[in-house]
């Protein structure tokens, strides 16, 4: 558990700083900082931590997005991915799968790297024991875009 930890922060901390990355927060209900690889592209990648949880309840959410319509005042996209929480001490590792499906508007026309995110995004337990239907409303800035 110690080791995919370790692995993700390294994963991270080895982007370049010249690449174009979106940070974003997503401050209702479940409270979570996004960090999104650029996400004006085809294929992207997000990683989720949650906030104001206690340590051992660290989830963390890996997913591949795709852009399914790109304009420049909005993104609609889909993906999914696994819900981990590698600080759990109780049982697996994982705790579920999810699909996503979102919005990214940017209405500002002189400012194009804040937008504003709404998605859905089900989520399955591991054990396939029961899910929930999850709602996320944030904001975002996209370093590096215009």
């Amino acid at each position: 558990m110690k080791k995919l930890f370790l692995l993700l922060v390294l994963l991270v901390s080895s982007i370049p700083m010249s690449a174009q990355l979106a940070l974003g927060y997503f401050p209702f209900n479940y409270s979570q900082v996004q960090l999104t690889t650029n996400p004006d592209r085809l294929v992207f990648g997000d990683l989720r931590m949650e906030t104001n949880s206690f340590i051992t309840n660290l989830n963390i959410e890996l997913a591949p997005m795709f852009n399914l319509l790109r304009r420049e005042e909005f993104n609609f996209y889909a993906g999914g991915g696994v819900n981990l929480n590698p600080l759990y001490q109780e049982g697996s590792v994982v705790g579920g799968y999810f699909m996503t499906t979102g919005v990214r508007w940017m209405p500002l026309s002189q400012m194009r790297a804040l937008g504003f995110i709404f998605e859905l995004s089900p989520l399955l337990y591991d054990s396939f024991y029961g899910a929930q239907l999850r709602s996320f409303l944030g904001v975002s800035y996209h370093f590096g875009k215009p």
